[in-house]
């Protein structure tokens, strides 16, 4: 039978490393310079890159939502696993008797 474990603390880190690039992107969004000058091609690229901003905060939004979910179902899994062994801790005694 196979053994699956969850280290809670290493599970948080790695989406602590997850989340941090999602506020490195948020960060470097709202840094960026103004329009650029680049002749007749400005308009185009101006486009270009309002869709890719859309996109990279679509993708900030999504990321920070994984985070928290991961979160919440990390720590209910756990809670639900403590639960669980104390029932079975209980049967066990009651066994015994």
């Amino acid at each position: 039978m196979s053994r699956i474990a969850i280290d809670r603390e290493e599970v948080f880190a790695l989406l602590g490393k997850f989340e941090q690039r999602f506020e490195d992107v948020h960060e470097s969004l709202s840094g960026r310079p103004g329009a650029a000058d680049a002749g007749e091609a400005s308009n185009e690229i101006g486009l270009i890159v309002t869709a890719v901003e859309e996109l990279a905060e679509k993708a900030v939004i999504t990321g920070t939502g994984f985070t928290a979910v991961s979160r919440r179902a990390i720590d209910g899994l756990l809670a639900d696993d403590a639960e669980a062994a104390e029932v079975f801790t209980r049967i066990g005694k009651a066994e015994q008797l």
